[in-house]
């Protein structure tokens, strides 16, 4: 099960984490850093709390720092470029970045002529990102700074006062919280009741408090969390859908095809068989939900963009 609050690992430039993934589906989560989506093939909805976007090859999304996001690709999932930015990148030269939000998720929309030039600066990080060749580490920050500076140029964002910022800070610590509690008893019956009682809060409280940080309610969360565990099960085809949705907390089948057929128009065995009739390279994608392409594939991927996207 993947950590619904995701901690980003800086493992080859600090500041900066760049790859190529294939997703399926990924629940409602968040994380510190600033992130990018670049769809460089096929479409999904990206829902925010309160809105949905949909989202088409050559589109990008920004997540601000700790926006609680959901993707749904379904199919053979789409792939993305993905940027993840620190919000302490170039603290020492551009504080504002840190307690700045962006107003407009569809950043490939607010740029309008300016979309191009993003791209090819996404690209460019991307690859060198990736090739790692020497001093790749100072075409990547050169990179990153230019994305930064066209991103606030180009696309509203305001400024967070440090009121607002601490606030924000107590508010994503019981994120965490809910989100690690519920990882580990999604199985069982939990209730909201329950959590509001160990968090010291009205059910009331608690219940606007799912709305506004995870953007939707606690029964849909828990349900996302158990939909997204059954999606993992379907790779092993000796389990029957009744143990499927036992182990993924499904009170019975039925309300597991509920969720299947609102999330993407099918039944678990229509799901299933649609999976298998796929090649075995998009197979094990479908399988994982989520997909970090190795670096001959990522790289492949980027030079089919560079020819359909600049």
């Amino acid at each position: 099960m993947s950590k619904e609050f995701e901690t980003v690992a800086y493992t080859k430039l600090k500041h900066i984490r760049v790859f190529v993934n294939n997703i399926i589906y990924r629940n409602y989560h968040l994380h510190g850093e600033t992130e990018i989506l670049c769809v460089v093939r096929g479409s999904c909805a990206v829902n925010l709390a309160g809105r949905s976007i949909a989202a088409d090859t050559g589109d990008v999304i920004l997540l601000n720092p700790h926006e609680s996001h959901e993707i749904v690709s379904g199919g053979g999932g789409a792939d993305f470029i993905v940027l993840q930015l620190s919000r302490h990148l170039f603290q020492d030269y551009y504080p504002a970045m840190e307690s700045s939000y962006f107003a407009e998720n569809d950043i490939g929309k607010a740029l309008g002529d300016k979309k191009a030039e993003f791209w090819n600066l996404a690209l460019h990080l991307t690859q060198n990102y990736i090739e790692a060749k020497s001093g790749f580490q100072l075409r990547c920050v050169a990179a990153a700074a230019a994305i930064l500076a066209l991103l606030f140029e180009n696309v509203p964002h305001t400024l967070c006062s440090e009121v607002e910022y601490l606030d924000r800070k107590k508010a994503v610590a019981r994120t965490e919280r809910l989100a690690a509690y519920i990882d580990e008893n999604y199985r069982y019956g939990i209730s909201l009741s329950a959590l509001a009682e160990k968090e010291g809060l009205t059910p009331t409280y608690l219940s606007h408090f799912f709305v506004d940080k995870f953007g939707v309610t606690f029964r849909e969360y828990v349900n996302n969390i158990r939909f997204e565990n059954a999606l993992r099960l379907m790779s092993a085809p000796k389990m029957s859908m009744i143990e499927i949705a036992m182990q993924s907390g499904f009170s019975d089948v039925k309300y597991m095809t509920r969720t299947f057929a609102a999330r993407f128009g099918c039944t678990p065995k229509e799901y299933r068989k649609n999976r298998q009739s796929l090649p075995d390279s998009r197979r094990s994608a479908v399988g994982e939900l989520e997909k970090e392409y190795e670096k001959a594939e990522s790289l492949s991927l980027l030079n089919k963009a560079k020819d359909l996207l600049t």
